[in-house]
């Protein structure tokens, strides 16, 4: 394989070929490849050193040495261990209060403190019931700038790249319009 996108579609087709479901089985997977690219050679050559790699087992590549990494036989794993996966993360529910506060610039800290303890109570009802409850302020200054905290909640959400930059944009965005809001109703 001369490739990391070669290699995935492999991945994919030989996924979508040992799947247990028979729905999922039948779909014929359409990978698109160029002229120079053979998907079936591709394929085939994918399982063939995967299989000598069962055949010869650990071996010495580097200064790392033997035992460093482990090599996972997946064709002696069984579909129940995967089902038995699914049923843990299945059990591990959880709720995540996000909070947004706009603080102004000076009394980050305070803000953060003071909306960490506010939702406390909220966070404890779940957590009864066999929940796992977590509590994220996320600072936005009054001016629309947000704070570190905001990127690093953002990531422990799995939200990245370019998902996260517009979700950091609209939260700044909002803070400005409520702020606005805010100044322009203060005589009312």
């Amino acid at each position: 394989m001369k490739s990391i996108l070669e290699e995935y579609k492999c991945g994919l087709v030989t996924m979508l070929e040992d799947y247990d479901d028979p729905g999922v089985k039948t779909v014929q997977s359409s990978i698109k490849t160029s002229r120079e690219w053979k998907e079936a050679e591709a394929i085939d050559e994918a399982k063939e050193c995967l299989r000598l790699k069962e055949v010869i087992g650990q071996s010495q590549t580097d200064r790392k040495g033997l035992g460093s990494t482990s090599l996972k036989c997946w064709s002696k794993t069984e579909g129940k261990k995967r089902d038995i996966v699914i049923d843990e993360v299945r059990q591990r529910e959880q709720l995540i209060v996000v909070e947004r506060t706009v603080p102004y610039e000076s009394r980050v800290e305070q803000a953060h403190t003071y909306k960490r303890e506010k939702y406390l109570d909220l966070t404890k009802e779940p957590e009864e019931s066999g929940y796992r409850a977590k509590m994220m302020p996320i600072e936005i200054g009054a001016r629309g700038f947000a704070g570190s905290s905001a990127y690093d909640r953002l990531s422990k959400l799995s939200i990245s790249g370019n998902k996260r930059t517009e979700a950091l944009k609209l939260l700044a965005e909002t803070a400005e319009n409520s702020n606005r809001w805010i100044w322009c109703s203060r005589d009312d």
